[in-house]
């Protein structure tokens, strides 16, 4: 069934060498249409140069990709590891050209930074100083993430992008029927199932892969398991692996659960208060007090 949404073009900005983490920024966006944008009444359009420049002549390259691009972007997403490319006449770089413009603007930008080795023969020392003094000017203006691998940007991006989209449409600005808070609609599962499903139009903000892990958190919390490994929470669910761990990132982020890292044993979830208080509030679990 169609809906309306707002479409916010997202900028994904970088120098040549982080070619797999363009890709990946890519592939979470459109994951995170796929999950969230009916919810939200919003599609992000992935927007880079390769796919949306058109051939045009006049002018300096950064210039024409500023006026093609980036004055018709709505989010900006960075990401660097090695170099911070070549210099243009307003900036330290093209993809520093089109951050400062973003912020200028007062335009959402997301900053990631590579944390992994440099093979030698991809280390351009020059090219990595420009980097690092453009890094320490960026944490000194705001907020920057750093990643360990691509994997590592998928997760943290896919969590950042609904905070990001939350605070750029707010709920004034979501589509008129999602506005409306809708009534609980519960529906029953076999009785072999250990999970109770719930309706997409549920919840204005949980949608039902969410709900799944908050109540099977709090089937373990009943049966006296405050904190659920990862691995089994993989397990009960029928989702993909990538996309229950989007959701758990998801939950995680909005504080509907808490995120217990541990490097050796494996990540651990609980249900937190306000987590246990939304499912209380719409009737899924029963009020202890």
């Amino acid at each position: 069934m169609a809906y309306k949404a707002t479409v916010y073009r997202v900028l994904i900005a970088s120098p040549s060498d982080v070619k797999r983490e363009r890709e990946a920024i890519s592939e979470v966006i459109e994951l995170w249409n796929a999950t969230n944008s009916e919810s939200f009444g919003v599609v992000l359009l992935p927007v880079m140069w390769e796919t949306h420049s058109t051939p045009e002549m006049g002018a300096s390259p950064q210039v024409l990709l500023n006026r093609q691009l980036v004055e018709y972007c709505d989010i900006l997403v960075g990401v660097f590891w090695s170099r911070i490319g070549t210099k243009t006449e307003a900036a330290e770089s093209g993809t520093a050209e089109e951050i400062e413009q973003f912020i200028k603007s007062g335009k959402p930008v997301m900053l990631y930074f590579s944390l992994a080795s440099i093979p030698q023969r991809k280390l351009d020392t020059k090219q990595y100083e420009r980097l690092q003094d453009f890094k320490q000017k960026c944490k000194d203006g705001g907020l920057i993430n750093e990643y360990d691998g691509t994997a590592s940007l998928r997760e943290k991006l896919s969590g950042h992008l609904t905070k990001t989209v939350r605070q750029a449409c707010g709920p004034d600005k979501l589509s008129p029927e999602k506005k409306d808070k809708p009534s609980v609609k519960v529906i029953k599962g076999d009785s072999n199932s250990s999970i109770l499903r719930l309706s997409l139009d549920a919840f204005e903000k949980v949608v039902d892969e969410e709900l799944q892990i908050l109540l099977l958190l709090a089937k373990r919390e009943e049966a006296g398991e405050e904190e659920v490994k990862e691995s089994y929470i993989l397990s009960k669910l029928n989702s993909p692996r990538t996309k229950t761990k989007f959701y758990l990132e998801k939950l995680a982020g909005d504080k509907y659960i808490s995120w217990l890292q541990n490097y050796v044993f494996g990540n651990s979830y609980k249900l937190s208060f306000k987590g246990r208080s939304y499912l209380i509030k719409n009737g899924l679990i029963p009020d202890k007090k």
